[in-house]
């Protein structure tokens, strides 16, 4: 008996000893307590079955606790500590009193790990970092589901791993049977979980841990509270019409009954799994924007919402994790969190990644990207994942862009996309030192074609005049959704786009998709000439082979005033103006003594770059982004400049050094 209180049953491990040598980080590899006491009623509702762990630390007068969980036959407590546990001190507690005559039997957890132990926080230059101070830059895709025809997540994890990726973010859906609290195919009294969904937990944050990817656990998603977008409410267990208790999804929000039963499972989760170092963050929601709450106008109710929910996480949790959610930026949901996550699917990846600057009370970066066609084939996916990455870096967000269709990964084979890119940054190693963003002119050459791609999505334009080719880098400011009458406040007036027609002859060409339900239009004006399309209805448009509006121009300064006169939107792809576009631009960051930069280029022309320094002498790394190639120049510093000769490479990395 040790103080009279438990008695240990050890399966080959002495507390008196190290269970291992200390971490980097101080942590100490963690082991499995288990044990049986009697607990009355449901033993996942913690407010009537608050089981503990507490334990000292030699040397330490403090004591600490950890949660225990119920795994369906016995209780459960994962210690991990900074420190060698002294057996005297062991107690398991209910309810914060003692528990007498308990029988302790110790597991050591054997895993196999690709990195050392050590949580992500914030800090470094970036924005994130691990408890020594590492780096840490989030790139990768999301995960959100087992899809049919895919390999199992587990394996996708390993991929990711064995392709230099870092990071991912699942969902606690219950079509895949990863919801505890809704499986697919059984019922579960509310406040109670289903140990086979959470079966499934524990095989994918085993899966991360293995192949060294953290990923964010989205603990609820908009579906579920919506009957609106993506609506999952009418299958709801939580729904009256299904036996459950809530009327309206809006009450998720406010219903004590619900905010109780929404922290068991969050408890449950850091219970559980909080001593995983694999998990980057609790994601509380995804795209909260989309719940009936917000477009009901409660957007403080989902607001107090949240900031009641990370309390009670951080309340819970010893290992410290970080806190977010994700929605857009205007919510009130983030006042709370430790880092923004915002997600967009406009036809510009790049230019929405670039119209949201990076925030300086918190890191930020894109939890979904994606092409404004979803399931495109081809080079609208490759687009989308090298403008979320690249334009993360060049942007100094703190991580990539994460591209959203990891069935199209596989589909369209992709990895090679983002492995190339891992290599890269592994080479250049960007994120131990401040930059800044640098403007540069690589080439003064005119004559290419200049693509005006929106990168906005649902959200009112954030401009409304611009001068090219000199404004073509604030495409984010305008919104693929060109509003009409119906939505007058998301675009106040026409508009307008000043250019200087190189020959006569030149051309306007304004594409678009998509229609809204109740029809739009769209209406071009330039040089005296008017070019327009009316739908009376979404239906109508998909009728019609109308899916451009062409203007020519003569030689000179003209200004282009885009307008629609319709009822509602059109979903506005491109406007692209012929031969005012350099050959080649780029967009580039620089700490004083490197520059970094991605190049785009239509034809094969030499570049300029600003000289890093005043050094004379400059390495230069260009990596081709289309033929997973690089070459290695020496350059001179000419006047404060230095030159690449003619390039072949039409997308491509630089690194000048």
């Amino acid at each position: 008996m040790l103080n009279g209180l438990i008695a240990l049953s050890l399966t080959g491990l002495s507390l008196h000893q190290p269970l291992m040598p200390a971490q980097k980080s101080g942590w100490r590899d963690p082991f499995r307590l288990a044990f049986s006491i009697e607990t009355p009623g449901n033993p996942y509702d913690f407010e009537l079955n608050d089981v503990r762990v507490e334990f000292r630390l030699k040397g330490k007068e403090k004591a600490e606790d950890r949660l225990a969980y119920w795994d369906g036959k016995r209780w459960n407590a994962v210690i991990l500590a900074k420190g060698e546990i002294d057996p005297q001190s062991l107690r398991v507690v209910r309810n914060g009193a003692p528990v007498k005559d308990v029988k302790i039997q110790l597991e050591p957890i054997m895993k196999a790990r690709k990195n050392h132990r050590s949580f992500i926080v914030k800090g470094g230059k970036w924005g994130f970092a691990d408890e020594q101070g590492k780096p840490f830059w989030p790139i990768d895709f999301n995960l959100g589901w087992q899809s049919p025809g895919l390999p199992d997540l587990t394996q996708t994890i390993k991929d990711m791993g064995n392709n230099g990726l870092n990071w991912t973010r699942i969902w606690t859906n219950h079509w895949d049977q990863k919801n505890p609290w809704w499986p697919l195919d059984r019922k579960v009294e509310p406040g109670m979980l289903d140990q086979t969904n959470l079966g499934r937990w524990a095989d994918l944050v085993d899966a991360c841990e293995a192949n060294g990817v953290r990923f964010q656990w989205v603990l609820f998603h908009h579906g579920q509270w919506t009957t609106r977008t993506n609506p999952n409410w009418d299958e709801n267990p939580w729904n009256t019409k299904n036996g459950g208790f809530l009327a309206d999804p809006k009450d998720f929000f406010t219903n004590d009954k619900a905010k109780k039963l929404s922290k068991i499972w969050l408890r449950y989760a850091v219970a559980r799994w909080g001593h995983s170092d694999s998990i980057m963050a609790w994601e509380l929601f995804n795209e909260v924007e989309w719940v009936n709450a917000i477009v009901d106008k409660r957007e403080e109710t989902v607001g107090d919402w949240h900031k009641e929910m990370m309390k009670f996480v951080r309340d819970q949790d010893p290992y410290d994790h970080l806190v977010t959610s994700s929605s857009g930026m205007e919510l009130p949901i983030y006042e709370s969190a430790d880092y923004y996550q915002p997600h967009g699917y406009p036809p510009s990846v790049a230019a929405m990644v670039f119209s949201q600057p990076k925030t300086t009370d918190k890191p930020i970066f894109y939890g979904e990207v994606g092409p404004g066609d979803l399931m495109a084939q081809g080079s609208p996916q490759v687009a989308a994942i090298r403008d979320g990455i690249w334009s993360g870096l060049l942007n100094l967000h703190s991580g990539a862009g994460q591209y959203w269709t990891w069935d199209l990964v596989y589909r369209d084979k992709l990895f090679p996309e983002f492995a190339y890119a891992s290599r890269i940054l592994e080479a250049i190693q960007p994120f131990g030192s401040d930059w800044k963003i640098v403007d540069v002119t690589v080439s003064e050459k005119l004559g290419s074609n200049l693509t005006f791609i929106p990168g906005r999505g649902w959200a009112a334009n954030a401009g409304y005049d611009f001068v090219l080719p000199k404004d073509a880098g604030r495409s984010g400011e305008l919104s693929k959704y060109f509003q009409g009458k119906n939505n007058a406040a998301m675009r106040t007036k026409p508009v307008t786009f000043q250019f200087t027609a190189p020959k006569g002859g030149s051309t306007i060409t304004a594409k678009f998709s998509e229609v809204a339900t109740n029809g739009g239009g769209l209406q071009m004006t330039a040089a005296g000439k008017t070019m327009s399309v009316d739908f009376d209805s979404a239906e109508t448009f998909k009728k019609s082979s109308v899916r451009t509006l062409k203007l020519e121009v003569p030689e000179g300064k003209h200004t282009l005033v885009l307008d629609n006169k319709g009822t509602d939107w059109v979903g506005l792809s491109s406007i692209e103006f012929s031969g005012i576009a350099p050959a080649a631009a780029a967009r580039a960051i620089g700490n004083g003594s490197q520059l970094i930069a991605r190049v785009n280029a239509q034809s094969a022309t030499e570049w300029f770059f600003p000289a890093p320094s005043k050094k004379k002498n400059f390495a230069a790394d260009i990596y081709d982004l289309d033929a997973k190639k690089s070459v290695r120049l020496q350059l001179e510093n000419k006047n404060g400049k230095v030159r690449i000769p003619n390039s072949a490479a039409k997308d491509a990395i630089v690194w000048i050094r």
